[in-house]
């Protein structure tokens, strides 16, 4: 073991219609006369001239960073907008029964439904548990302000991010008119969200599981191991072409990351790595999804082809995690299958990481992912543990 790394860990698995005039268009809701239709048809007869009814039409938008961590607040700025002809009531001047509301949620992907949402603590939860579209912890903004035809209102308030929610990519939805009590010129444009990627609290403690005794070890950042990169993040090189020595010179725009780990893995209990990372010197763990695969040998008489099985990442129990490369490659009937008996193929990374895409700390023109650390989630037991490489530096 090198002494870059603290410890050995186990790997577990543990529906209005358009008029358009001039080259513009207009959205238009139209007073219907009664349809004349014949038996088994519907049709919609609109009267002519396209009267315009005198109502709202409120739409949402929310703005945030694009990165939070479980078990904090994240900043959001919401503004809503009154695109109709009339003014639309607040709950500051109207009845409670005519004005609109907001509703923020949290979600696992974009669509947002057109329901008041409620808290998890309705379903026997608490506040720290995720639940699908749950409402945001004091994210019902029921104080609101009237909005005359073409303005805008802004709230900005904290979102509670659930403690208990896994890292991964959410969408945090906002719903106007969230209890139906406005009557709007359109009903189906009161939703919008955002993509927000999910870390992990800080401080993780390192916990092994009983009764395994595998072990995995980070090992390098392309051809440079660990225990040569300095502190800072940076490497010392001799440039190959030139001979030339290059001191603290950074990493480039990609990383491919390089584990070693038990030859007697996976198994039927431990199955799953996954990789992590923060900005030094603190932050919300991110996770890795940049696709890993390894090529095998597939050979059906004398032809021989070099399929890819990727590796990960796959979406287990809400996680990216990716496989330890199976024992055996992927059985195809007709065809012998192997692993090739070196990895010629260069299929030598394990997590690989874009720099210009991630955090950027401190430092005028460098962008530097420090405390690169990987963190293996038991699936099945709920515990973590994490093993502590070097900082790894870059710049743009």
């Amino acid at each position: 073991m090198f002494a870059f790394c603290r410890s050995f860990f186990c790997a577990v698995l543990l529906p209005c219609l358009f008029l358009v005039a001039n080259g513009f268009a207009e959205e238009r809701t139209i007073l219907p006369r009664p349809p004349v239709a014949s038996a088994g048809t519907s049709v919609r007869v609109v009267s002519p001239g396209g009267i315009l009814l005198p109502r709202p039409d409120l739409v949402v938008s929310l703005s945030c960073d694009t990165k939070a961590t479980a078990g904090d607040n994240l900043p959001v700025v919401v503004t809503v907008t009154n695109k109709g002809n009339v003014k639309a009531l607040g709950t500051s001047e109207g009845p409670a029964n005519k004005a609109y509301m907001v509703d923020l949620v949290w979600s696992s992907d974009s669509v947002i439904p057109v329901k008041s949402a409620v808290q998890p603590v309705t379903q026997g939860l608490t506040k720290d548990d995720f639940v699908e579209d749950m409402l945001v912890l004091g994210g019902r903004i029921s104080n609101t302000q009237s909005i005359l035809p073409g303005k805008s209102v802004t709230y900005k308030l904290p979102v509670y991010v659930p403690r208990n929610m896994q890292p991964g990519v959410y969408w945090l939805g906002a719903y106007v008119d969230s209890q139906g009590h406005v009557m709007e010129r359109r009903e189906n444009n009161n939703t919008a969200s955002t993509k927000v990627s999910v870390g992990t609290l800080q401080g993780t403690n390192t916990v092994v599981p009983p009764g395994g005794d595998f072990w995995v070890m980070p090992w390098a950042v392309g051809n440079t191991p660990l225990y040569k990169i300095k502190p800072s993040g940076m490497i010392d090189y001799a440039d190959g072409l030139s001979g030339k020595v290059m001191n603290d010179a950074p990493f480039g725009g990609s990383l491919g990351f390089r584990h070693g780990y038990d030859n007697r893995l996976p198994t039927p209990q431990f199955s799953y790595y996954r990789w992590l990372y923060r900005p030094a010197p603190g932050g919300s763990w991110q996770e890795f999804s940049e696709t890993i695969g390894a090529h095998y040998v597939r050979q059906v008489g004398l032809a021989v082809s070099y399929p890819v099985y990727v590796l990960g990442p796959k979406n287990v129990a809400g996680k990216n995690l990716y496989e330890f490369r199976p024992h055996k490659p992927p059985a195809e009937p007709g065809a012998v299958t192997s692993w090739p008996a070196t990895d010629w193929f260069g299929d030598i990374y394990s997590g690989k990481l874009h720099a210009i895409d991630g955090p950027t700390w401190g430092c005028k023109r460098r962008r530097v992912f420090g405390s690169i650390e990987r963190m293996i989630r038991c699936v099945a037991g709920r515990q973590l543990f994490t093993s502590t490489s070097s900082a790894i530096g870059s710049r743009p």
